[in-house]
């Protein structure tokens, strides 16, 4: 059933705030998902791209991955902390 704005005006605070609560429990079970599915395809030493306007084009190496962020090194020593969520295992095209 697809709801237009205006019936969404017409519905009282607390319908809103269930929806919304509904969203955002969906929202975070997909995110959960997303991060499992990442964690399962890397590892440490793993070669990897970031997914961040900072790190375009450079391959990175996982030194550690922990629950929600991974440490990885870059191609000229430079580490960071990122999110397991902008990482992606490098393919060689």
């Amino acid at each position: 059933m697809k709801l237009k704005m205006s019936d969404y005006g017409a519905m009282s605070t607390e319908e809103l705030r269930a929806i919304n609560n509904m969203v955002v429990k969906i929202l975070r079970s997909r995110q959960r998902e997303k991060i499992e599915d990442i964690k399962d395809q890397i590892r440490v030493g793993s070669k990897v791209t970031v997914n961040h306007a900072r790190t375009q084009g450079i391959i990175f190496t996982i030194t550690e991955i922990r629950r929600k962020r991974a440490t990885v090194k870059g191609q000229y020593g430079n580490s960071l902390n990122v999110p397991i969520a902008l990482v992606s295992l490098y393919s060689a095209k």
